[in-house]
């Protein structure tokens, strides 16, 4: 499939949208900040965040009254043999915001722009996208993978405490 990379200065008077879209999408943001709703789950989500907006699942955003937003939105596909990874392993479904350190995000993104000196149809150009789309899918996915270890080990001793320790 297709990917896109596309670089958003977006100001907050009104700025809106209502969408369920065929594609993934990661947002980062870079300055400001907007509000999300993912099927039933809202965020607010600011600057040097990533949401990830899965693929055909509803979702609405708005911008605060007088917020501007600096964002990079990043298209993609993640399809293998017909089915998206990231609802196969369970990810579209919470947890759609995290923190990424700018530095890292900015860095793939210099790599992924650097492709449009290239001819579009060229294979260097779809490799530069494809690479750029798979190290903030693993960047997404390492992170999601280290905050549920974190859950689930506090909810080990949160577990052990209620049946351990009595009045």
């Amino acid at each position: 499939g297709a990917h896109h990379v596309v670089v958003f200065v977006l100001n907050g008077r009104g700025f809106h949208g209502n969408t369920t879209a065929e594609t993934n999408k990661f947002i980062y943001v870079l300055e400001g900040g907007f509000v999300l709703n993912i099927e039933d789950q809202s965020y607010f989500v600011q600057k040097n965040q990533l949401a990830f907006l899965p693929a055909n699942m509803h979702h609405s955003f708005w911008l605060l009254p007088n917020m501007n937003m600096e964002m990079i939105g990043f298209d993609f596909r993640s399809e293998c043999n017909g089915e998206d990874l990231f609802k196969h392993y369970g990810f579209h479904k919470t947890q759609h915001v995290l923190s990424l350190p700018r530095e890292v995000v900015m860095s793939i993104h210099n790599d992924m722009t650097e492709a449009s000196d290239d001819n579009y149809a060229s294979l260097p150009h779809s490799l530069r996208l494809c690479s750029g789309i798979t190290k903030l899918c693993h960047l997404y996915i390492q992170s999601r993978i280290d905050m549920d270890h974190a859950k689930l080990e506090f909810a080990d001793v949160i577990q052990y405490m209620t049946d351990h320790i009595t009045d």
